[in-house]
């Protein structure tokens, strides 16, 4: 019987990414919530309710893909997708959308964590896993790219009307469907042996657990990306309101949107090259420095573009290279919900930030909390320059 090429995998998960990464709605629904009424704490407080879900799903639907398998997580992932756009589309109160915002989160949870698993795991059956930061980046590349069309497109049609991009969405949404049945499951992640599911996850979660406190590394990198990543996440929703406030149109808005996934994708691409020039150091210690100064400069919200741009650029350094020094100190058995624990401590950092940026917002001004979130994320990356452990040693 001939032996499946894994490495299939590799391909199919880019196309998979391209059709997923369609994500029309990503420039406008901030937009399209503050057009039905909702004030900037309420918007901060459903992006908190999202992210509470992740906290409380993200580890359990990561044991799922461990257990059950990384492409049944994932489609499970894309239907929840359309389930959560046909709620925004058919909502109208806080509640509604607040219900519409948990399936979001549990369309995220299953696809997080499942999809590095899938294409490290494929990588590994071949022997090629020394190619995967460099697939990372590509991965990452395809993303920022397609992101750049799907917010385009967003803005031009959310100019008409908001719920005709959310239709969009869900067309796409099926069209995912249909390319991630082409994944082939790595062996190593199906089950091992018939046993109960609860029992099967606290197996996890014990092994999981055991794996990060065992790992000043592993904790030093999750710590890391979920606190820069989450600045640089609450930023790009925030400053699609400051642009609306400044006049800018939705077409406008997502062109703007548009060049900082452009630059988003560059820093994907020269990631791998980076790393192999100057070393860990510049990723895990001058990248969060140039965020904090960027975030600082977008208190000047009229030239705010290029700081703009230049904050998604090393944020997607710090993405892609982190992937890999993550992958590397993980093994298979654990690596997706190891994964899902890294998108929990995200979670945690999105549940405290983005209601109290809406917050703050809503008493004196999205310019003047850019800056005190700058002013803050300097601090945390003045104690990371401190830092003698620079994530360097493998244990």
């Amino acid at each position: 019987m001939k032996k499946f090429n894994y490495y299939k995998n590799i391909y199919v998960n880019y196309l998979f990414t391209f059709t997923k990464s369609l994500n029309v709605t990503q420039g406008i629904w901030m937009l399209y919530l503050a057009s039905k009424g909702l004030s900037l704490f309420e918007i901060g407080l459903l992006e908190g309710i999202f992210h509470a879900t992740s906290l409380l799903m993200e580890t359990p639907t990561g044991a799922i893909a461990d257990i059950f398998g990384r492409k049944t997580s994932r489609l499970i992932g894309v239907v929840l997708a359309v389930l959560a756009s046909v709620l925004m589309i058919t909502s109208n109160s806080f509640l509604g959308f607040a219900i519409s915002f948990v399936v979001t989160a549990l369309s995220y949870n299953f696809e997080s964590g499942a999809n590095e698993a899938l294409v490290y795991d494929s990588l590994l059956l071949e022997n090629k896993q020394s190619r995967y930061m460099k697939i990372a980046g590509r991965t990452e590349v395809v993303y920022q790219a397609t992101s750049i069309i799907a917010l385009i497109i967003g803005g031009a049609i959310g100019n008409i009307q908001y719920a005709y991009v959310y239709y969009l969405a869900i067309a796409l949404s099926v069209i995912s469907i249909g390319v991630g049945l082409f994944f082939k499951e790595p062996k190593m992640a199906q089950a091992k042996e018939k046993v109960g599911l609860g029992r099967a996850m606290k197996k996890q979660y014990v092994d999981s657990f055991k794996a990060i406190r065992g790992s000043s590394r592993l904790t030093y990198l999750i710590l890391l990306t979920a606190v820069f990543c989450a600045s640089v996440t609450l930023t790009f929703f925030y400053m699609q309101l400051a642009w609306k406030d400044g006049e800018l149109s939705t077409l406008t808005i997502g062109i703007y949107l548009a060049a900082s996934a452009l630059a988003a994708a560059l820093g994907a691409l020269v990631a791998a090259w980076l790393e192999k020039r100057f070393g860990e150091k510049l990723i895990l210690k001058v990248a969060p420095v140039i965020i904090a100064i960027t975030i600082v400069l977008l208190y000047f919200t009229k030239f705010a573009l290029i700081p703009f741009c230049i904050m998604n650029f090393a944020e997607a350094i710090i993405f892609v290279a982190t992937r890999d020094y993550i992958n590397k100190t993980i093994g298979s058995e654990q690596r997706a919900t190891i994964l899902s624990f890294e998108s929990l401590m995200f979670s945690l950092v999105m549940i405290l930030l983005f209601p109290a940026f809406g917050f703050v917002s809503d008493l004196i001004g999205m310019r003047y909390t850019f800056a005190i979130l700058g002013g803050l994320m300097l601090v945390m990356a003045a104690v990371n320059l401190k830092l003698k452990f620079n994530g360097t040693s493998s244990e």
